[in-house]
């Protein structure tokens, strides 16, 4: 994102001019400013702009924030002249997640919820309510949402998007356990540290079945519930996840790899300085044995160490 300066002096001038255009209701000036040759592919024009976007900086600049505002009009435009399910329709939808991603881009969130918001509103009517875009969507808005630590409303946004996604691809889905896992995220944000451990259990879980115990994101998800425990002050669940977590990136990663290195800092944060913080397992059972810590299980009771897998 850009320095704040910047963010202001782009979103005063450009939402001024935007919403003093939008409440436009003399079709005859828009016709001027938006001439028929404009409109006869609003949705080619969108997806060039989808390229310039950017500047050389990395961040959207006030030019592009120009010239997708121009095409969202456009298309607006052109989508006010057919009845519905129309495709043109979706085009405004397009250019609205564009320009509310640019607006981002910025730092400038609360333009960018209300752009979110109305290609939210399109794709519902045209898509329905679970359609993929549409949870995409809805989606961007809870992540907008906590840019702006409005955490509980981009929860309620996020189980929206997890209902929609059982509903049509089942909760075992990777789009489903990404979502659980945001959701979890969520919950922790919120200092709901059992409610976010129930879901990175959950999640834990189903990625063990579905990947492995070693997967590399399986493993992610048991770093999740290490920091929560920790966070609930559980820290010798935490080190016993955490060098799991440890033990599978340094054969998958390589000591030197900077997710290794993460953990290994992780556990050196709660370690004593008096023991071994080198996260290798110790002389009284080690990492796995059984009287050892054990993370939760989705319905809320202890997995096994042994069920976590151990490297071979």
């Amino acid at each position: 994102m850009t320095a704040a300066s910047q963010t202001h002096s782009y979103s005063t001038a450009e939402q001024g001019t935007e919403n003093s255009t939008l409440r436009s209701e003399d079709g005859e000036a828009e016709q001027q400013r938006y001439p028929s040759h404009r409109l006869k592919s609003p949705q080619s024009n969108i997806q060039n702009l989808l390229w310039s976007k950017k500047s050389n900086a990395g961040s959207a600049s006030a030019e592009s924030i120009r010239r997708l505002t121009e095409a969202f009009k456009a298309a607006s435009l052109a989508a006010g002249r057919v009845g519905a399910h129309d495709p043109k329709h979706l085009a405004t939808a397009n250019a609205a997640q564009a320009l509310a991603k640019a607006y981002r881009d910025l730092g400038n969130p609360d333009v960018a919820l209300d752009y979110y918001r109305r290609a939210l509103t399109i794709m519902e009517a045209e898509l329905g309510d679970t359609h993929p875009k549409t949870l995409n969507t809805v989606e961007n808005i809870a992540a907008t949402l906590a840019d702006q630590s409005e955490f509980g409303e981009a929860l309620s946004y996020l189980q929206r998007s997890l209902a929609g996604r059982e509903a049509t691809v089942g909760r075992d889905h990777p789009s489903s356990l990404a979502l659980l896992k945001k959701i979890a995220q969520m919950h922790r944000s919120l200092d709901q540290n059992e409610e976010a451990l129930q879901q990175f259990s959950e999640a834990w879980s189903k990625y063990s079945d579905t990947l492995g115990k070693c997967h590399l994101s399986t493993i992610t998800v048991l770093a999740e519930i290490a920091a929560t425990h920790h966070k609930l002050g559980r820290d010798d669940e935490a080190l016993t996840a955490y060098r799991r977590v440890l033990e599978v990136r340094e054969m998958r990663l390589g000591s030197d790899h900077v997710l290794t290195q993460e953990i290994r800092n992780a556990i050196a944060s709660i370690t004593p300085s008096t023991n071994d913080d080198s996260g290798q397992p110790d002389s009284h059972g080690g990492l796995h044995g059984e009287d050892q810590p054990r993370p939760s299980d989705a319905q809320g009771k202890y997995v096994s160490i042994y069920e976590l897998g151990k490297v071979s």
